[in-house]
């Protein structure tokens, strides 16, 4: 399955979606994961330890996090997963602006990625 598929698999079959910043944010059931999990690899993650997985793609893939009963979804850009240098360009696209429009906003990253209800 290609990135753009996967991620339509996650589009088609989200409970909650937010756009909080850059990019959207979906959740589907830990049962509407099971069927996409053999694209995803497991990741160290020292924010989501044992949580977190990620897509094959190196540079545009998707980054899933276990959330119990949901798997929370985006798009991210630079895969660590698969070859640590592209850590790089995630810090640079992903890390950074997060951490600087969440400082900005006075809210917690923890906040941002929990399902709306």
């Amino acid at each position: 399955m290609s990135e753009k598929e996967l991620w339509e698999y996650f589009w088609n079959k989200r409970v909650a979606h937010t756009k909080p910043f850059d990019r959207d944010f979906v959740w589907i059931s830990k049962k509407d994961f099971e069927p996409v999990a053999p694209y995803f690899k497991k990741e160290f993650n020292i924010l989501h330890a044992g949580k977190s997985l990620r897509s094959p793609a190196y540079i545009f893939h998707i980054h899933a996090i276990d959330q119990g009963e949901y798997v929370f979804a985006h798009r991210d850009i630079g895969n660590i997963a698969r070859f640590f240098p592209l850590g790089l360009l995630h810090l640079i696209f992903d890390v950074i602006p997060y951490v600087i429009w969440t400082t900005v906003r006075g809210i917690s990253m923890a906040s941002v990625i929990e399902r709306p209800q």
